[in-house]
């Protein structure tokens, strides 16, 4: 078979289905909680490390803004919440340990930032989404 060379294929990573892996997110909402908002959280296999939204957020409701991941756990992947001035104020990596999720009592109405951010030492996975509900 003098005649056939195969050639290499390039493996590429399976596209990032984030706006699927944000709907499983909202479907396991705790009771109580109302949908907001979903953030498709594509860190382009590694390339993009932090991802950040904007939100306005009205006095004195509770939010939840929570994780979801392919996986169960998360490793590598935090939630920071940051306030109009851009100072964090909440954040979901607390001594060393990620969180799923962050709740937030809002004390005055405004823009805050909502900021995904992937540890490239703690995570291969790239491909999350972000949910954001409120309680009143």
């Amino acid at each position: 078979m003098s005649w056939f060379h195969p050639s290499p294929t390039p493996v590429t990573n399976a596209p990032c289905s984030a706006k699927q892996i944000v709907r499983k997110g909202i479907s396991s909402l705790p009771k109580g909680f109302t949908f907001l908002k979903g953030y498709p959280v594509n860190g382009l296999g590694g390339k993009k490390k932090k991802i950040e939204y904007s939100y306005i957020l009205s006095r004195n409701s509770k939010y939840l803004i929570s994780l979801a991941r392919k996986g169960r756990k998360n490793e590598g992947l935090k939630i920071t919440l940051l306030n109009s001035r851009k100072k964090a104020i909440a954040t979901s990596y607390v001594e060393g340990k990620y969180y799923d999720a962050i709740q937030y009592t809002c004390q005055r109405t405004g823009i805050y930032y909502i900021r995904f951010t992937y540890d490239t030492k703690k995570t291969s996975d790239y491909c999350s989404g972000g949910v954001l509900s409120f309680r009143r």
